[in-house]
């Protein structure tokens, strides 16, 4: 077990009451922060809600200091991205506490197109400013740490299989391409596998083809099923055609090749996938059915 030792007195959970971490829909009832973040999607923005109060007189006692002066800042810090530090941070509400006013709710909507593999949540209380009748071990620097909670919850699969879908108007942006007919367009790069799957596959659906486009964006079960198995045969076909070859699981969390190794294990299995190749070879009919079966939503 460790134990940290802070320069000066802190707050304990005996004086703190969280009433814990909720997260859902916008606009929506929301539920206690899981392990998971189930059936996610990038159009799917959130609302994070987080309620602290604080035992006042008891909480002046611990830190030594006048109940009257005390103040004491709840901060709402949320972070998205891949591994265990993540790319994005922002403090994103900010509430003060004080002996008239011991209760705080936190609250902040999150842009599901902004969000990536994870979200974590930090609620910092901190020391307001003005604090007196301290005594030599009280917290008197305005922004000393008293007392911290957290979250880390997984985007549905560890988002190593969402990626970025945007509207676009084919006509509009690709006028003299081959491809402005088309329902859907994958824009990614086949050359380095070990990029991150986030920030290099993104899929357009044509906002031209108002059909396509209203069944896709209301998640019609078909629809959606023949994109996703479209996309994971596109990457899949490209990478086992590569000439360096492709070893499944020697990539790294997060990375395409990942992904890809992802989508070939839920295909055909975790020993079928490692000769996914010959498969595409024989039958690429077959082949390309399978991914189509591996993004149903059926059991």
């Amino acid at each position: 077990m460790r134990r940290t030792a802070f320069p000066f007195l802190v707050l304990s959970d005996d004086v703190v009451c969280f009433e814990g971490w909720q997260l859902g829909d916008k606009d929506a009832p929301l539920e206690p922060v899981g392990e998971l973040l189930h059936d996610w999607d990038y159009a799917r923005d959130l609302t994070l809600r987080a309620s602290v109060q604080v035992s006042w007189e008891a909480a002046a006692a611990m830190l030594e200091v006048d109940a009257s002066s005390l103040v004491i800042t709840a901060a709402l810090h949320v972070g998205t991205g891949q591994g265990n530090l993540p790319r994005r941070t922002a403090i994103l509400a900010v509430e003060r506490i004080s002996k008239s006013r011991t209760r705080v709710v936190l609250e902040t909507e999150l842009d599901g197109s902004q969000l990536s593999s994870r979200i974590t949540g930090h609620l910092h209380l901190s020391l307001g400013p003005g604090v007196q009748g301290h005594s030599d071990l009280s917290p008197v620097v305005p922004g000393s740490r008293l007392w911290s909670t957290a979250f880390d919850i997984l985007i549905e699969d560890g988002g190593s299989s969402r990626f970025p879908v945007s509207s676009l108007s084919f006509r509009a942006a690709f006028p003299d391409s081959t491809h402005q007919f088309s329902p859907w367009y994958l824009d990614w790069r086949p050359g380095d596998l070990h990029s991150d799957f986030s920030s290099s596959v993104a899929l357009y659906v044509n906002e031209d083809d108002k059909e396509f486009h209203a069944r896709f964006h209301a998640g019609d079960r078909l629809t959606v099923q023949s994109v996703l198995g479209g996309v994971a045969f596109e990457l899949c076909s490209v990478a086992l055609g590569s000439v360096d070859g492709f070893e499944i699981d020697t990539f790294e969390e997060g990375s395409v090749g990942a992904v890809i190794s992802h989508w070939l294990i839920q295909a055909f299995g975790q020993t079928l996938a490692r000769s996914a190749k010959g498969e595409l070879e024989r039958d690429p009919g077959a082949f390309f059915a399978s991914m189509l079966s591996a993004m149903s939503e059926a059991p």
